[in-house]
């Protein structure tokens, strides 16, 4: 019986390097199977969520309205939000309408005075004429 000790064989060192190699391989081809697989489900969910969040958008859901602002990426207006809107144009209208009544008032009451000042300069020029005459 005799024990071969000496240097490996050179096909046993390529059969041992080779082997993990194949296993590397392998696993690397699974995960990249199982990423893109990953990224698919990602895309439709993606998909979904945005859907989502257009159909709560449309039903005016408050209760999610900082979910579907982060989702959608917009500021959005709620009725609420476009009411108080209305509301304050209407308050500034209002204000502006007394403003112009206001005004209204002041020239009816300038034009007054106007054509009692043209009526007395009227009679005034009158009476002068005749005192001169």
């Amino acid at each position: 019986m005799g024990i071969h000790i000496g240097p490996p064989c050179h096909s046993e060192v390529e059969l041992s390097i080779s082997d993990p190699e194949q296993q590397l391989r392998s696993q690397l081809e699974e995960s990249k199977e199982k990423f893109h697989e990953l990224k698919q489900r990602f895309l439709v969910s993606e998909a979904t969520v945005y859907s989502m969040a257009k159909e709560l958008q449309k039903h005016n859901c408050r209760k999610f309205k900082d979910i579907i602002r982060s989702v959608l990426g917009e500021k959005l207006q709620y009725k609420e939000e476009s009411l108080a809107e209305k509301l304050s144009l209407a308050e500034n209208l209002r204000e502006r309408s007394f403003h112009i009544r206001d005004q209204d008032q002041k020239w009816s009451l300038f034009h007054q005075k106007l054509q009692q000042g043209s009526k007395a300069s009227f009679l005034l020029c009158q009476h002068l004429k005749n005192l001169l005459t």
